[in-house]
């Protein structure tokens, strides 16, 4: 059994990254993180804004990143291999369901004839691009010989074997892809980061810029960041290395690709 000192599960300090937490469950997770140890040290990620909770900590780095710009992705790289340190844990909390502003407009397809290239290009980007360059450029600063996670949001909706109401084309086939790219990744990690975790979380249906739009329409329970947090802590605290590779909800059952 893991010594929960420094949280999540790990016996040493937890040296993490959180990409996209300038908001959501991101941040609720980073506020959970920071709060059970002042040995905990977190690098932030964000697209526009900074998280203003953070501003002050010194515990907390925060850089701006587009995670589907590559040339972004080895700036980051070179920044954090400047502080010589590994990380053991790497969250991916971005993610595309919709979007209304002066670049574009992405909302979920109902039906066939609502597909366009445009719009599904700007979700793959995002929702599966994006984790694969994550993985290629973060894996090689996971330690080799002691425990590590990496984890990507997912969803329920992206699951094959759980569609039973069809729609929302584009979200549901990128999270898909995205399960294959965390399925393929973990048993090459398996090889090289014998103590590695690398696996797909669904955090559940939150209050959040991402749901807002839907949250309305749902019957089942919608949670608040903090809540969602604190569910997906308790899934790491108990995940080992027999669990990389899959999909796992917020309440620690595994999910069918």
């Amino acid at each position: 059994m893991y010594d929960q000192h420094f949280g999540l599960g790990f016996r040493e300090p937890i040296q993490g990254l959180i990409l996209g937490a300038q908001g959501g469950v991101g941040e609720a997770l980073a506020q959970y993180i920071l709060a059970q140890n002042p040995a905990n040290r977190l690098l932030l990620t964000y697209r526009s804004q900074p998280a203003q909770t953070f501003l002050a900590n010194p515990s907390v780095k925060q850089f701006k990143l587009d995670i589907t710009d590559e040339t972004a992705w080895q700036d980051l790289v070179h920044q954090l291999k400047l502080d010589a340190q590994e990380l053991n844990l790497v969250v991916n909390a971005t993610g595309l369901l919709s979007r209304n502003n002066e670049l574009s407009t992405v909302t979920p397809e109902r039906s066939l004839r609502n597909l366009n290239f445009q719009q599904m290009h700007e979700v793959f980007a995002v929702n599966t691009f994006g984790v694969g360059l994550a993985l290629k450029y973060l894996s090689p600063l996971l330690p080799r010989s002691t425990r590590s996670i990496f984890a990507s949001f997912s969803a329920r909706v992206g699951s094959i074997e759980d569609n039973r109401i069809g729609g929302w084309y584009s979200y549901r086939a990128s999270k898909a892809a995205q399960n294959m790219l965390i399925k393929t990744a973990a048993l090459e990690l398996a090889r090289t980061h014998k103590k590695s975790v690398c696996v797909a979380l669904h955090p559940g249906t939150v209050h959040s810029a991402l749901s807002a739009p839907f949250t309305s329409r749902v019957k089942h329970t919608v949670f608040t960041p903090s809540e969602s947090a604190e569910h997906l802590v308790k899934v790491f605290e108990k995940l080992g290395t027999e669990d990389s590779g899959y999909l796992y909800a917020w309440d620690g059952s595994r999910i069918p690709f």
